[in-house]
């Protein structure tokens, strides 16, 4: 993903009460750790929320984007 679709995202995270942080575009640890509680709430594993996208995170991303968000 791009800085604009990262800002989109941030944006997205940040409404729902998961606290990505500055809307920036850069994907630092409150983005990830945000997007892993995310993740975590629509029941893909991302792991421990603590803001690593490390493969367990990354595997939940891409199923989540399969899914057809």
């Amino acid at each position: 993903m791009g800085t604009n679709s990262w800002k989109a995202a941030q944006r997205m995270l940040n409404a729902w009460g998961y606290n990505a942080g500055t809307v920036d575009g850069a994907v630092g640890p409150n983005t990830i750790r945000a997007l892993q509680k995310f993740l975590n709430a629509v029941g893909e594993n991302a792991g421990t929320p603590d803001g690593i996208a490390g493969p367990q995170t990354r595997a939940a991303f891409w199923n989540y984007n399969a899914t057809g968000c």
